[in-house]
């Protein structure tokens, strides 16, 4: 009889899995704009060679004994991959809304594909939509590329290798051993949001801000000019931002941090996985400059850091329940904003394929962040993708979000080039 990988989820995963059952869904979904003649046939026989390749893409998640647990025994002819033609007239956003409202069922399946495709099968759109627990911003650009490497096999007309990758482990196991307690701040009062809408009134918003090569450019000078990452000049931005479209003087920001390197064992790139951690800043952003809340957020963000690369006391499943629900029933965006940044995006140069485009974007309908920003660096350009939960927030406040983030961009005098 043939053994079936199976493992608990570790604590991270666990969060992602009941954030995903409790709160309105964690998946994320990454877009690909991609060149290059592409059939269903190869498309087809890519995605199962990457289902092969990776156990935690041929798993479920399952509860038993009060824990949760990926059972690897999913076939292939259970994932959901559509080869479908392009949606004249419909926006990279509204693919991304779709994608992120049409919720995984963990207990069948933690990943599916959709490729759209012109009339001549030489220009696409990937779709990859994966639950949170089984991947982070590495890993998606990791199957992506492993995906694309497949594909590229194909059209040369080679065979593909299949060769099955052990079932990761979870990030306890990459941690160090010395045990704290995560350092908390103080969480501001709720805004007055319609809260209380049921989660199967909400749905999911996605604009994206993109910032052209020159701009972006020179964003990264006048961060080091500063001696500031981009990632803290953006979030002061964006704190400044928020807080002039109503989001209060006290604003909690929660950021996505990745532990590969920092955790006691490295963790390789190569590894599919979730390997992140959460940290969260209180700033007072009244009256204050842009350089100065950046300053802020940076030197909070790096006292944090040492904390996320410990074990955590592990709190167990019911009292996770629970938290979690408390969290649903606050009457106002509890956290504030969420900032992920998954940094310069690369994939393998190809032959038969060239890939034009990088998006990702993750979200709760739940609501819990008035605001989450994915950003990425692709081809030199800078793209800031926002995720929201409507009707909570509008459509019409974040392009006002958007707009006043930029004017404190350009306000540090740089060339403007800027698409939406």
């Amino acid at each position: 009889m043939k053994t079936i990988a199976s493992r608990p989820l570790g604590q991270i995963e666990t969060s992602m899995a009941l954030m995903h059952q409790l709160n309105g869904s964690t998946q994320t979904t990454s877009l690909l704009s991609v060149g290059g003649t592409l059939t269903a046939e190869i498309i087809n026989q890519a995605a199962a060679a990457l289902h092969a390749r990776h156990p935690l893409l041929h798993s479920r998640i399952e509860e038993r004994a009060d824990a949760l647990h990926f059972c690897a025994d999913v076939p292939f002819e259970h994932i959901a991959v559509q080869c479908l033609p392009s949606r004249t007239g419909t926006t990279q956003s509204q693919l991304l809304e779709q994608q992120l409202d049409q919720v995984l069922d963990p207990s069948r399946q933690l990943w599916r594909l959709l490729v759209l495709s012109d009339v001549q099968a030489t220009q696409h759109l990937l779709l990859l939509t994966c639950h949170h627990a089984i991947v982070d911003a590495v890993s998606l650009v990791q199957l992506l590329d492993e995906f694309l490497d497949d594909c590229e096999r194909l059209c040369s007309g080679l065979t593909l290798q299949c060769d099955v990758e052990p079932l990761a482990a979870p990030l306890e196991a990459h941690l160090a051993d010395a045990s704290a307690p995560a350092p908390m701040c103080a969480t501001p009062p709720g805004l007055p949001y319609l809260q209380t809408l049921a989660l199967e009134q909400r749905t999911t918003g996605v604009s994206r801000l993109l910032l052209q090569r020159s701009l972006s450019n020179h964003l990264q000078r006048m961060a080091g000019q500063q001696q500031l990452s981009l990632n803290s000049l953006l979030a002061g931005a964006l704190l400044k931002s928020a807080e002039d479209i109503g989001c209060g003087p006290q604003l909690r920001i929660g950021t996505a941090i990745s532990l590969r390197q920092r955790a006691a064992r490295t963790i390789s790139r190569s590894s599919i996985g979730c390997y992140i951690g959460v940290a969260h800043q209180c700033l007072n952003v009244a009256d204050r400059a842009l350089l100065d809340l950046a300053t802020d957020y940076q030197q909070q963000l790096r006292a944090s850091l040492p904390m996320q690369a410990l074990r955590q006391p592990d709190i167990g499943l019911s009292a996770r329940r629970q938290g979690i629900d408390r969290l649903r029933q606050q009457q106002g965006f509890s956290q504030g904003i969420a900032l992920t940044n998954h940094g310069n995006i690369h994939f393998s140069p190809r032959q038969h394929l060239h890939v034009h485009d990088y998006v990702n974007v993750a979200s709760r309908v739940a609501g819990n962040f008035a605001v989450a920003v994915h950003v990425t660096r692709f081809q030199g350009c800078l793209s800031l993708c926002f995720t929201f939960a409507k009707p909570l927030m509008s459509e019409t406040q974040i392009h006002l979000l958007q707009r006043k983030l930029l004017r404190a961009l350009l306000s540090l005098n740089p060339v403007s080039e800027v698409t939406s």
